[in-house]
């Protein structure tokens, strides 16, 4: 998934609000395919038309104090530390006010669910993402913050903040002396 390269004006212009530039990129890293990282876009470099676009790399944007590139790094470490999302299938997810998709591999401990509320309202809604391996009363987790969701009967039942997005995986306990009613489930 490419959002911007040579020949388009940067991510960071075409999009100028933090949240539709982040709501981007997270889709960028969950949705099938490979993510092609523009250079200087992990910096948050600028650049409309031709020849603008392909300015010089900012080599002094290159430090832990950029939170462009902190969040940049979160996503690379979201999307290797998650199979589902490098070869899982893709589902959508019926939804009357979110967009959601599941993405999932042959292990229920892998699947993740992704969830996006692009308008300006919370929006709350019953997803039912139809995954069979996820058991009653598991806790999904937010990968990109510290919300959580509950999975009842096979239903999501969740609320969504405006302009937000959440990529959700069960919460398995693992350690040989942790309990885990998904030790039996592959």
């Amino acid at each position: 998934v490419m959002l911007d390269n040579h020949d388009t004006p940067r991510l960071r212009t075409v999009l100028p609000d933090e949240w539709q530039q982040r709501m981007a990129q997270v889709l960028q890293f969950t949705l099938p395919g490979s993510p092609c990282v523009y250079y200087g876009v992990e910096l948050g470099m600028e650049g409309g038309d031709d020849p603008r676009q392909r300015g010089p790399m900012r080599w002094d944007l290159v430090n832990d104090d950029n939170a462009q590139l902190r969040w940049m790094r979160d996503l690379i470490t979201l999307r290797q530390d998650n199979r589902a999302l490098r070869i899982g299938d893709y589902r959508a997810v019926d939804s009357k006010s979110v967009w959601a998709f599941l993405r999932r591999t042959d292990r229920a401990d892998e699947t993740v669910l992704v969830v996006a509320n692009t308008t300006d309202e919370e929006q709350t809604d019953f997803l039912m993402p139809r995954e069979s391996k996820w058991m009653s009363y598991t806790t999904l987790e937010d990968q990109l913050s510290d919300a959580e969701h509950m999975v009842v009967a096979g239903v999501v039942y969740l609320t969504l903040p405006p302009r937000t997005v959440r990529v959700l995986k069960a919460r398995v306990p693992d350690g040989k002396d942790a309990y885990s009613p998904y030790k039996r489930v592959q």
